[in-house]
């Protein structure tokens, strides 16, 4: 896939969800990631403007010396993500390890709120939030009930075999607080339709905004 087709469907899926979700545009919204402090000009080279880059996912594995870095571009209105647990298969053999009383995956979202000290929005979430797969709605459920000033980044829908019906539980009881991800079913929605590359900005679009209707169809957005 070209890159220049990339772009316009990043910048669907962030109108679309920020349209969804006002409270993810209140907070400082997360549209791609760059994988340095600063925007540097590989994400200029790469057709990707240097404003979009607007969120960082961290890993925790280190340490705060790992994360303490980008924290400081939260005072700008730019997010942090810390991986608490993740969407693919065999996240469980790390995530869900005991660590003391708590398994890992808490550990994560203790630190998120312990680093999170005069970084929370006006709406009250924090600029450090947590990434959380859709794909075990039990952890989910958890992690929600647990850290309800923790905003949620939350991958698996669609591919990886989460719905509507499993991501309801990222939200808080206004419909705020998270934000859901898709890729693949995005992506190569054009290969769904039968049509040809020619027809793939359309055929993302019309996936985006299907997603949307089918999350709104479980939360309500107060």
């Amino acid at each position: 896939m070209k890159k220049y087709r990339i772009l316009p469907l990043l910048l669907i899926v962030c109108l679309l969800l920020t349209a969804a979700f006002p409270a993810f545009a209140a907070n400082s919204s997360a549209s791609t990631a760059e994988q340095s402090p600063e925007p540097t000009a590989n994400a200029a080279s790469d057709g990707v403007p240097q404003s979009m880059v607007q969120a960082q996912e961290g890993s925790y594995v280190l340490g705060s010396d790992a994360v303490k870095p980008f924290t400081r571009f939260c005072a700008e209105g730019k997010n942090v993500f810390l991986l608490s647990h993740s969407s693919n298969k065999s996240a469980r053999e790390v995530q869900d390890l005991l660590s003391g009383d708590r398994v890992v995956y808490q550990v994560v979202a203790d630190l998120a709120m312990r680093w999170s000290t005069d970084l929370f929005g006006r709406n009250g979430y924090s600029e450090i939030g947590l990434a959380v797969g859709a794909n075990n709605v039990p952890v989910l459920k958890n992690l929600r009930a647990r850290y309800d000033r923790l905003f949620f980044l939350v991958p698996g829908f669609g591919a990886q075999g989460a719905g509507a019906k499993d991501v309801q539980h990222a939200f808080d009881r206004m419909g705020h607080g998270a934000v859901v991800m898709a890729g693949r079913s995005i992506l190569y929605a054009y290969l769904k339709h039968e049509t040809d590359e020619r027809e793939y900005a359309q055929a993302a679009r019309s996936a985006a905004e299907k997603m949307r209707e089918q999350i709104l169809g479980y939360i309500t957005v107060i």
